[in-house]
C-alpha cells in the first residue's frame, strides 16, 4: 500500500446512473488508484494555470456567475475596479484594472457607523462625518471647482436664510454712530494681483476678473472688527452681509438729520 491513505468510494454496479446508497463502499486507495487521482489533479492544475491569467495578462472569453451567487475574494485581500482616466470615464474594454487596493487607494471605503471617504488619485476628496460632509478642496456647482481650497463656486443662486430670530439673540442694542462708521469706510475700485488671480485658476471673466470693486479688509477691521476674520493663509476676509445692519442704521441716522 502507498503511504498516502484516504477514503475511496467504489461503485459495484455496472452503470453510473441511479446509484443506490448500498452500492457505495469505503476503503483504502491503492497505489494505482492514487497515481490516477494524482494525474487528474495534475491535469486540472495545468488547465487552471493555462486558462487563468497571471498579473498583467488578459483573460479571453466570458466569466458567468449565477444570479443567486456573489463574488467572494479570499480573506485578507481586496479587489478594486477603477478607471485609468484615459478617456475621462470608465470603459470596460480598456479602462478597468483589477488589483489589490492600497491603504489610501480605494475609491469609496468605510465601515458601518464610520465615515465614508471618496478618493481620487489616492487623495481623499470627500468624507462623511456624524455632523455633516467634509470636502477637502473646493466645490463647484454647475462649474469646475476652483483650485483654491475652501472656495465654493456656483453658476446659479445660492439660496439660504440666516439665523436672525429675536429668541436667539441677547444684549440687542441699536448701532451707535452708524453714519460715522460708514463714513470711515472706504469703497474702492481695484485690480487683483496676478498672483491672486493665478491662485484662483486664472481670469475667466465670470468668477475671476482683474478689475473689481469692494472694501479693503484692513480698513473694515479698524471700523467694524466683528465682520473681519483671518484665514488660514494669513490674509483677511470680510463678511460683507454683516455690514447690512450698519448700512441700514446709517440710513436711519441720515434720514433723521434730513427731517430736522
Amino acid at each position: 500500500m502507498a503511504t498516502y491513505e484516504s477514503i475511496k468510494y467504489a461503485h459495484t454496479g455496472a452503470g453510473l446512473t441511479s446509484i443506490a446508497a448500498t452500492a457505495v463502499a469505503d476503503g483504502s486507495v491503492t497505489d494505482a488508484e492514487y497515481q490516477y487521482i494524482n494525474t487528474l489533479s495534475s491535469n486540472a492544475q495545468t488547465q487552471i494555470t493555462a486558462n487563468v491569467p497571471k498579473a498583467g495578462a488578459t483573460m479571453t472569453g466570458t466569466l458567468v456567475f449565477p444570479d443567486t451567487e456573489g463574488i467572494t475574494v479570499g480573506a485578507g485581500t481586496d479587489m478594486k475596479l477603477y478607471s485609468n482616466g484615459t478617456n475621462g470615464r470608465c470603459e470596460v474594454a480598456s479602462a478597468f484594472t483589477v488589483g489589490n487596493i492600497g491603504s489610501t487607494e480605494y475609491l469609496i471605503g468605510g465601515s458601518v457607523n464610520a465615515q465614508v471617504d471618496l478618493y481620487y488619485d489616492n487623495n481623499i476628496k470627500l468624507s462623511t462625518h456624524t455632523n455633516g460632509i467634509y470636502i477637502d478642496e473646493a466645490l463647484g456647482v454647475g462649474t469646475t471647482p476652483s483650485s483654491t481650497t475652501g472656495e465654493i463656486r456656483a453658476t446659479n443662486e445660492i439660496t439660504a436664510y440666516y439665523s436672525s430670530d429675536a429668541s436667539l439673540k441677547e444684549n440687542v442694542k441699536t448701532i451707535e454712530n452708524a453714519l460715522d462708521k460708514v463714513n470711515a469706510l472706504r469703497g474702492v475700485e481695484f485690480d487683483w494681483t496676478d498672483e491672486h488671480i493665478a491662485a484662483r485658476g486664472g481670469e475667466d471673466g465670470y468668477f475671476v476678473r482683474k478689475r473689481d470693486t469692494g472694501l479693503v479688509a484692513q480698513n473694515v477691521k479698524e471700523v467694524v472688527p466683528e465682520v473681519v476674520a483671518k484665514r488660514n493663509d494669513g490674509t483677511l476676509g470680510v463678511k460683507y452681509e454683516k455690514l447690512i445692519g450698519l448700512l441700514v442704521q446709517a440710513i436711519n441716522e441720515l434720514s433723521a438729520k434730513v427731517k430736522k
